[in-house]
């Protein structure tokens, strides 16, 4: 019988633990149905210095976490750390059809913003808008319908060198699975913990 929903894995390679934790899309949002920990030998500082061991420790997590969910893994998103994450601070400017911001016109400005120059390597993990600026006016959190003719964004544009995360999708592909998606652990940790109001109010997670 085919899955009614896909599932997601979280998977964070620490210097201490290999976690996997297995959720499950629904139309009410994601809901947890499985985790697996293994005690981590082959990552250093967020790194993998050691293939084969890393490879053990996923695989001890990953089948713990898909036996507590029975469900076979469809979607991995990966959490990326160490001193090899780097941010660079970018601008985009677009002009804005229609004098209405519509999700198009947002995905424009993203990406001009996003063109930014890396060196041979490094890659992009994650992009992260921190204010849209409509016509002069700044401080803006979500700029869809709101009426202009110029739209910018301000972003952070995150790195990681490209041996790092080779590295990480190598012990992926051993044990079947590939990486959709990256994203900064500190940054996913602030996401989890924090609630908007929190954020608004400045709050800082430490992690």
């Amino acid at each position: 019988m085919a899955k009614e929903y896909p599932t997601l894995a979280g998977i964070d390679f620490g210097s201490h633990k290999v976690a996997v934790l297995a959720c499950e899309m629904t139309p009410h949002g994601l809901e947890v149905i499985g985790f697996g920990q293994a005690e981590s030998h082959g990552v250093r500082k967020g790194v993998v210095v050691n293939i084969d061991s890393t490879v053990h420790s996923l695989t001890q997590a990953l089948e713990e976490a898909q036996k507590l969910a029975s469900r076979t893994i469809d979607h991995v998103v990966v959490g990326v750390a160490g001193n090899h994450v780097q941010t660079i601070s970018s601008h985009g400017m677009v002009a804005i059809r229609d004098s209405e911001v519509r999700q198009p016109d947002v995905e424009r400005v993203i990406e001009t913003a996003s063109a930014v120059s890396l060196p041979l390597d490094r890659e992009i993990v994650q992009i992260v808008p921190q204010e849209f600026i409509i016509d002069g006016q700044d401080g803006i959190q979500e700029p869809l319908g709101m009426y202009g003719k110029r739209l910018e964004v301000n972003l952070q544009v995150i790195t990681g060198s490209i041996t790092g995360l080779e590295n990480i999708r190598r012990c992926l592909s051993k044990v079947g699975l590939k990486a959709h998606h990256f994203i900064s652990s500190p940054l996913a940790s602030a996401r989890a913990v924090a609630t908007p109001e929190e954020k608004e109010a400045g709050v800082c997670v430490v992690d």
